[in-house]
């Protein structure tokens, strides 16, 4: 990797750093063509990574191989003790 690569890089990885939504990109550079790949978990943060990436100087082109995945609702609520392990005692091994 150039140096002019890395630079580009290093501005690239600060201004996503700066969009608090952008995900986990993997951000690679070669002779100014920058190459985004990773997930992202908001689909505004697809096009505004990628805008990031073509608004750094020296930039020639960008690839785009984000993929955008809808984050999972993690709600946590403690399990009732009736329905817990419901027969759990028949289902183990023999003890001998």
């Amino acid at each position: 990797m150039s140096i002019d690569d890395r630079k580009i890089r290093e501005e690239i990885i600060t201004g996503l750093a700066t969009q608090h939504r952008s995900g986990l990109i993997r951000v690679d550079v070669h002779l100014g063509v920058v190459d985004l790949s990773g997930i992202i978990f908001d689909e505004h943060a697809h096009e505004a990574s990628r805008v990031c990436a073509e608004n750094v100087a020296g930039v020639r082109s960008v690839t785009d191989q984000l993929a955008w995945v809808k984050p999972i609702s993690c709600v946590h609520s403690p399990p009732r003790r009736s329905l817990m392990c419901r027969g759990a005692a028949d289902q183990r091994a023999p003890e001998g």
